[in-house]
This record gives C-alpha cells, sequence and structure tokens, in this order.
C-alpha cells in the first residue's frame, strides 16, 4: 500500500514536471544592442541588486532606419531592492521591479507589448562592503501580447513570380 502511494506521488510529480515544461513558452528578445543597461528585462534576478533605493531605466532603440519600416523598441523598467532585516550581519535581500516593453517591427507592424513583474530573492554569499557577493534567485511573470497588420503582408499565393498581387487572396484563415 505504502509503495503504491509513493508511485502514484511520483507519477503525478513527473507530469506535473513535463507538463509545466510542455506548455511553457520561449520569449524573443528584444532588440537592445546594449543590453546591459536594461538589466531585468532581461534577467529577472538583477532586480534590487544595486547600492540605491530605486533604479529607473529607459530605453528606446530604432534600428535599420533605412528601411521603409524600422524596429522600433520602447523600453521602461523600474526596480528596488527591499532589505529584509535590520541585522549588520544579515545582508540578503528581496528585489521587486516591473518591466514595460514594446517592440514594433517591419512594414506588418509586428507588435509585442511585454508587461512584467519581477521578484528576486539574494543571499549574502559574504566579501567585504566594496567587493559583496551574492547568489540570486529572479522569478518573471508577464502579460504578452503580440499583435500584426495582416493588410499589408503577402503570402506565397499572391505571388505573381516577379512581384505580388495584394488584391489577390491570401489564402490565410486568420
Amino acid at each position: 500500500s505504502g509503495s503504491i502511494i509513493q508511485l502514484m506521488r511520483r507519477t503525478a510529480l513527473t507530469l506535473a514536471f513535463f507538463t509545466a515544461i510542455l506548455t511553457s513558452q520561449a520569449q524573443q528578445d528584444f532588440h537592445y544592442s546594449q543590453f546591459f543597461a536594461s538589466p531585468i528585462t532581461y534577467n529577472p534576478a538583477n532586480s534590487g541588486a544595486f547600492e540605491d533605493d530605486i533604479r529607473g531605466t529607459l530605453n528606446y532603440r530604432n534600428q535599420y532606419g533605412s528601411v521603409a519600416e524600422p524596429y522600433r523598441t520602447f523600453g521602461l523598467s523600474v526596480d528596488a531592492p527591499i532589505k529584509i532585516s535590520n541585522d549588520a550581519y544579515d545582508q540578503n535581500f528581496l528585489g521587486v521591479g516591473l518591466t514595460v516593453v514594446n517592440d514594433n517591427a517591419g512594414t506588418i507592424d509586428f507588435n509585442q507589448l511585454h508587461i512584467a513583474g519581477s521578484a528576486a530573492y539574494a543571499i549574502d554569499l559574504g566579501g567585504t562592503e566594496q567587493n559583496p557577493h551574492y547568489i540570486s534567485l529572479g522569478l518573471q511573470i508577464a502579460f504578452v501580447q503580440r499583435s500584426m497588420n495582416f493588410t499589408n503582408s503577402t503570402w506565397e499565393t499572391q505571388s505573381t513570380g516577379t512581384n505580388f498581387n495584394q488584391s489577390a487572396s491570401s489564402g490565410e484563415a486568420y
């Protein structure tokens, strides 16, 4: 009876693990050339990992300006550390943050709006006041909305061999 319960528990945990992996979605990173200027956009474990009270960043990138519709990315992020204890020896802290990024690309206006909250827990590993050492674990939960303008798109079925006839049916069900 005990071994059956252990087997059922192990099977349930295995199924939950694989369900979580299979339903996870990978993100498409934004096109920042200086990604280090937006630390919590790329790594939520960086939330609160700095020596001040609050940090805010604004980023704007206009990529491929010579084409008809360049990539445009705007980002805003704010984060802050939260001290857990007033004890001098306890330097562990929580970090919280908020990120908003709008990414717009190309003639079909492929747009991605990304609003995310992040949290991190940093554990002090020692070091000195001038050179502290931490290990941090972060989590980010996001709302992502993607859209595009189908009226400007061209599809294989609209090809005439040398150009595209946009008045022809695309054959796409959107």
